[in-house]
């Protein structure tokens, strides 16, 4: 199985012509969205850049996984603490 995770910063859903946008075109963006999963609907965990990567990354909030500005990041030990990230988990998966 093969995974393409696009995690592009400051891509606004209307600005993509698969969400609707007429004064652009985005064909490779559409037909990857042709094949695979659109949201219509999203919300972020963490107001800050930082906090909602580490977020993603370990599939908890800022509180638990302690990244809560843009300052900080996960400690070197994450993995040890019971936070694995997804990079991690895929990589083991193998």
């Amino acid at each position: 199985m093969n995974i393409l995770f696009l995690f592009p910063d400051q891509l606004r859903a209307d600005f993509l012509s698969c969400y609707g946008a007429r004064f652009i075109a985005t064909p490779h963006i559409d037909r990857l969205c042709d094949g695979g999963v659109r949201y219509a609907r999203a919300i972020a965990p963490a107001p800050l850049c930082v906090a909602a990567r580490a977020s993603l990354l370990t599939g908890v909030n800022a509180i638990k996984h302690g990244a809560i500005d843009n300052y900080s990041w996960l400690r070197p030990d994450h993995f040890a603490c019971g936070l694995p990230t997804l990079p991690e988990l895929l990589r083991d998966a193998r």
